[in-house]
């Protein structure tokens, strides 16, 4: 029975490499490698070891190939993927601009004669706005407001009542915190710009 050069051990026919210390079995070429180690055929290589059967070398370059050939497919995907998530946030989950003034606003006024609510009731059509004005649950003005700069702004003709001092109202209304502020600022005959009634702050109701 033959043993095994290394070790020593009893090997069995067949056998390509050593059971007891793995040392190599086969028979080596003629010829001998450049670092001058023995250099053995193809089917040395391929042989079943204790370790298990190695892969074919034929078959290692075609998986790096193929994992190669996937890395763009993945870049692609991910693009795509980035591409959508912006064109979802732009077209559907942005607000809106002027969104914030939309709805029904309430401010009430404590006086002696008791409490006064004052209601501004904000729409839009398009990108015109129209705000109406209640006092005590009785309209008192509606103007179509604009929205410039972040706020919003309307001009009507000054009522009847001040028409002689006045020419015409001017509502800015802001959005911050959460709450709504209107200044109100009126155009007199002479053309000058002057504060009209108190600086008013509303919280929405709706």
């Amino acid at each position: 029975m033959a043993s095994c050069p290394s070790c020593g051990a009893e090997t069995r026919q067949g056998d390509w490499t050593c059971r007891a210390c793995g040392s190599p079995l086969g028979t080596p070429a003629l010829e001998t490698s450049g670092s001058g180690e023995p250099a053995y055929d193809q089917a040395y290589y391929e042989a079943p070891t204790i370790y298990g059967t190695a892969a074919p070398s034929n078959q290692r370059p075609a998986a790096a190939k193929a994992r190669g050939s996937a890395l763009p497919w993945l870049l692609t995907l991910a693009v795509v993927a980035v591409v959508a998530v912006v064109a979802v946030w732009f077209f559907v989950l942005r607000p809106s601009p002027g969104a914030q003034f939309l709805g029904t606003w309430q401010a009430r006024t404590v006086t002696a004669s008791g409490t006064t609510t004052e209601t501004l009731t904000i729409a839009r059509n398009g990108t015109a706005y129209t705000v109406g004005g209640a006092v005590g649950g009785e309209q008192v003005s509606r103007c179509s407001a604009s929205l410039r700069g972040g706020h919003l702004e309307c001009f009507y003709a000054a009522p009847s009542a001040e028409a002689l001092q006045y020419k015409t109202i001017h509502v800015v209304l802001t959005v911050d915190s959460g709450a709504l502020t209107m200044v109100v600022q009126a155009t007199t005959t002479s053309g000058a710009t002057v504060p009209f009634g108190e600086t008013a702050r509303f919280i929405k109701s709706d």
